[in-house]
């Protein structure tokens, strides 16, 4: 018996000496900040794995809560794109993400819909979210039928909306596209008069014949109407249905995998795969075109899913970072379902994830900064208004290196403090990226340059807000400095003005550094220079007359590197 207890005993020893020397792992920092009635903003911090997830939760069954999608301002031209902040800014809207994937003529690729307007059909096995006028989610595979119907029993079927026209296509334009169709003399232009916005509540518009147009010109879409244009072998398809009628019809059909009509849907974006479907995990991404590897490797994400209990989450994971790695589609879908979604899919991610509240870039695009983009979501709602104390930044400036971090802290004009009330509503995020703001006030430098971190509180009627701090992120490792006299003080003067430039090791210019004078043969006033914004600045160099002049030396040192010159 006594070599069974000694293995016991020993057993135990091990287990508990495991338990004391396991490393202990800290728990997610979770964030949950109200932006206005049914509108929250939601953020989770885990430096263990290490990730950051922002999100926005919203429900539109809630009174002024509603959703809406946006398209780049291409009124002008239509290969412009947006960044996420300029269309919630432009829109009045809360909040804001990215949604389709774009191809070189940034047309999103899958179904979109804007304000009522259809602005984009579905892509083949890639799922949509739209919003009806009530406001309900809907979430499915999308498929539609565009359909131009004479009056002598001909029809034709059209291939697309607003996207450039391939070699056997009929594509109608309207003035969202742009001010003209960019049709070529190998295609045809039909002009029709008609409120192209209704086909989208109706499923059915009647349209007069305004001009046929053999060979295309390239023509002017006109206000309240659609130019349809037919390329190659469709050329003679669409003038020989036609023939010589004045009216014409167009009719739609829009539904989704279980046969549900997607009429009615006021705004909606199209996304990549599915994610989670009928509360499972349901990653079907080599269906809908995408590689293994964009499945299984880690990316910034963005998704957009519905609860169980009907509210709307849209959320970006950050990616290719120190502090956050991204996800995989499983992980995202994990997430997902670990925030409540039973339905949720995959929108673009990469550079293009971004997450925008009011003027705050919540999440860290992989970019450095925004990247423009083809289409996205918005979020309205009723702001809190709430009169708020006006505040700046402490500190107003300041310097770290990628990767390090800074904590900032609103500083009320009155030199009091918020009430842990207020403290609940301040909102942080920065200006373009460039470093992740925790909502707790933390800042990660993550690229190099100088970068703002911005704070409100959520819905404060004050105009002078946000607050915002600039700071200056080097490149890891040493800089820079180069030293040079002020020809205004020449060689000879008692007294010399030293000029110094400090740089990181990207070469970027390092912003309120702090720089070391020491002087061999006399003195420096001041000793420790504070760089401006450009890196640059300057110190009284005092000669003591009793060194020969091949005997000065001034030394700055400064990010881990030192330069010297004499009294030359």
């Amino acid at each position: 018996m006594r070599p069974i207890r000694l293995n016991f005993l020993l057993i135990c020893a091990l287990l508990w000496m495991s338990c004391v020397s396991a490393p202990a792992f800290a728990q997610p920092r979770e964030y949950v900040k109200d932006i206005a009635p049914g509108v929250q903003l939601l953020q989770t911090v885990d430096p263990d794995v290490p990730i950051t997830i922002s999100a926005v939760k919203f429900d539109t069954r809630k009174a002024g809560v509603r959703a809406g999608a946006f398209v780049g301002n291409n009124l002008i031209n239509a290969k412009q794109r947006e960044v996420v902040s300029s269309a919630v800014a432009r829109t009045h809207a809360l909040a804001g993400a990215n949604a389709d994937f774009f191809p070189w003529t940034c047309d999103p690729l899958g179904f979109t819909v804007v304000d009522g307007r259809l602005v984009s059909e579905p892509a083949s096995n890639r799922p949509c979210i739209g919003f009806t006028t009530g406001g309900e989610p809907l979430i499915g595979d999308v498929k539609m039928a565009l359909t131009l119907e004479m009056p002598n029993g001909r029809y034709i079927k059209l291939d697309g909306v607003d996207r450039a026209a391939g070699q056997a296509d009929v594509i109608l334009y309207d003035r969202l596209w742009g001010t003209s169709t960019g049709a070529s003399a190998d295609s045809a232009e039909l002009i029709l008069s008609c409120d192209w916005p209704q086909i989208m509540q109706t499923g059915q518009l009647d349209a007069q014949v305004l001009s046929l147009s053999v060979p295309g010109t390239d023509q002017r879409i006109p206000e309240g109407a659609v130019v349809l244009v037919a390329k190659g072998a469709r050329v003679a398809e669409l003038t020989s249905a036609l023939s010589d009628q004045k009216t014409v019809k167009l009719r739609l059909v829009v539904q989704d995998g279980s046969n549900r009509s997607w009429l009615g849907v006021r705004n909606a974006v199209g996304g990549g795969s599915w994610l989670v479907r009928d509360g499972q995990v349901f990653e079907n991404s080599q269906k809908a075109g995408f590689g293994a590897s964009f499945a299984k490797s880690r990316h910034p994400r963005t998704a957009v899913g519905v609860t169980k209990t009907g509210s709307v989450l849209l959320l970006v994971v950050d990616g290719r970072q120190t502090v956050s790695r991204g996800a995989s589609l499983a992980e995202l879908a994990q997430i997902m379902m670990d925030r409540g979604c039973v339905q949720a899919i995959n929108l673009d991610g990469g550079g293009s994830s971004s997450l925008v509240v009011e003027d705050l870039v919540i999440n860290t695009p992989s970019d450095g900064q925004q990247r423009q983009v083809a289409s996205g979501l918005l979020v309205f709602g009723t702001p809190l208004t709430m009169t708020s104390p006006t505040f700046s930044l402490a500190p107003a400036t300041s310097q770290v290196t990628a990767g390090a971090g800074e904590s900032f802290q609103p500083n009320p004009a009155d030199s009091g403090s918020l009430t842990p009330a207020q403290m609940t509503r301040v909102l942080w995020g920065t200006k373009n990226g460039g470093g992740f703001v925790e909502q707790n006030g933390a800042f990660t430098g993550l690229f190099p340059g100088i970068k703002t971190v911005r704070a409100r509180l959520a819905g404060s009627t004050d105009e002078s807000l946000p607050a915002e701090a600039d700071v200056a992120v080097l490149a890891k490792g040493p800089g820079a400095v180069t030293l040079s006299w002020n020809p205004v003080t020449p060689l000879g003067n008692a007294q010399r003005t030293l000029n110094i430039a400090v740089k990181d090791s990207a070469g970027n210019a390092s912003a309120w550094a702090t720089a070391a004078v020491s002087v061999t043969g006399g003195s420096a006033n001041p000793a420790s220079v504070v760089c401006g914004r450009d890196g640059l600045g300057q110190t009284t160099v005092t000669w003591d007359s009793s060194f020969a002049t091949e005997n000065r030396i001034v030394t700055v040192t400064c990010n881990a590197v030192s330069a010297s010159t004499g009294d030359q």
